[in-house]
């Protein structure tokens, strides 16, 4: 959920979104880890966040005084979850039931910042889903230390994609390469979709790509501060250079090349 919400208001002269997360966009993103110190300070020291409101289980995560997602100690659960912007939370809760998905948190209201639920897809993958009322979500992205690209890495693209499709209304469109789809809310891409193989012994989960202005040395830093490279850098066209990285908790993430 997006914990302890407030009125906020934000500095329109530097590089944030010119509007809040529209239905269909991702709002949020938060990391379940089994140890929420370790990951915090792991992310402080790598991509510059700040973690306020923090208790032994919960902490706000921000980038230069801005709310950009959460983390939460989840004994034995592991991962990042994406929150997607909603005009009902408690409807699209629904129809992700309607649609063979698993309620897994009931909508609920959190204080004055909106409504808050989460489901599972049907191949077990949680996805949370938020209602704005005075908490719009993140309000950076797509900038050095932000939220760049959200995936989700599925065995059934398919089925997927018809069921995010039924749920939140995304279109498919062909992505940059073999196996990997765009799922794009009406004029934003939402999410990518990257079928996974056989050689994937992971289970099925959401990756979120963070931005960095170099990659490689922001790779090296990660795992000098713990981490480990799962994924090299590489360079493809046109995506920029991008890697998989895994935080000191196991939890596994990405870094893509922004401009600074």
């Amino acid at each position: 959920m997006i914990g302890r919400a407030r009125r906020t208001t934000f500095d329109a002269t530097t590089r944030t979104l010119m509007e809040a997360p529209r239905a269909g966009e991702i709002a949020w993103v938060e990391l379940r880890s089994p140890g929420n110190q370790p990951a915090v300070e792991f992310y402080g020291r790598l991509l510059g966040w700040d973690a306020v409101d923090a208790t032994q289980g919960f902490a706000v995560l921000r980038l230069d005084g801005r709310d950009i997602g959460a983390a939460y100690v989840v004994p034995g659960g592991q991962g990042w979850t994406p929150y997607v912007a909603v005009e009902h939370a408690g409807r699209t809760l629904e129809s992700a039931v309607a649609a063979g998905g698993t309620v897994v948190h009931e909508a609920r209201q959190i204080g004055t910042g909106g409504w808050s639920g989460t489901f599972a897809d049907p191949e077990g993958t949680q996805v949370g889903v938020w209602q704005p009322v005075d908490h719009p979500g993140f309000r950076v992205r797509d900038t050095v230390g932000s939220v760049c690209r959200v995936e989700l890495h599925t065995r059934r693209t398919d089925d997927a994609e018809r069921f995010y499709s039924t749920v939140f209304g995304w279109h498919a469109g062909a992505g940059p390469g073999p196996g990997f789809r765009l799922l794009s809310a009406p004029d934003r891409v939402a999410v990518g979709l990257l079928e996974m193989d056989e050689r994937r012994p992971d289970a099925p989960a959401w990756f979120v790509y963070f931005g960095a202005d170099d990659v490689l040395a922001t790779a090296s830093a990660a795992e000098t501060a713990g981490g480990r490279a799962v994924h090299r850098p590489v360079p493809p066209a046109p995506a920029g250079a991008f890697a998989i990285l895994a935080d000191p908790e196991g939890v596994m993430f990405g870094l893509v090349k922004v401009e600074g």
